[in-house]
């Protein structure tokens, strides 16, 4: 259930938020207590060298993740550089991705790339598309050397 954004923000409760570090592949969550506040502001002071920026949020099933993340988007102030697309968890096939993404654009390249996957997604079923994977991974694999795999 995605509620409306009024009823979102008007229920929301505060959630209790361990800042985290990596060592190698775990995450430690040996930091300090923040709120949603600090997470969404740090966010904002994120500089990137690509114009694209991620923040890792992990936890266990329901600890707030989802929350959290609408949250940020929910209250993020309004900017000529920066548009949110909040995508619902039941709503991230390429699909459903292209098609948030390119919700407001009018560009004619893109509206084609729309087009593609629609006719794609359209034409594919998940049993083929299983198989197609599973081929492609093979190939990939067979023509893999040993110089090919990092040491």
């Amino acid at each position: 259930v995605s509620p409306s954004r009024a009823v979102f923000l008007a229920t929301h409760a505060p959630l209790r938020i361990r800042r985290s570090r990596l060592d190698g592949r775990s995450v430690l969550a040996d930091g300090a207590l923040v709120d949603e506040k600090t997470v969404r502001d740090e966010f904002l002071a994120l500089k990137s060298d690509t114009g694209a920026l991620l923040v890792p949020i992990v936890g266990d099933s329901g600890t707030g993740k989802s929350h959290l993340v609408r949250w940020v988007g929910e209250t993020l102030p309004d900017s000529a550089k920066r548009k949110v697309i909040y995508l619902e968890k039941a709503k991230t096939s390429l699909r459903a991705v292209i098609d948030a993404l390119l919700a407001d654009v009018q560009d004619g390249n893109l509206a084609k790339l729309r087009d593609d996957i629609h006719r794609f997604t359209d034409s594919v079923d998940v049993a083929t598309l299983s198989r197609r994977l599973v081929n492609a991974l093979s190939e990939s694999l067979a023509a893999t050397t040993v110089r090919d795999v990092p040491q």
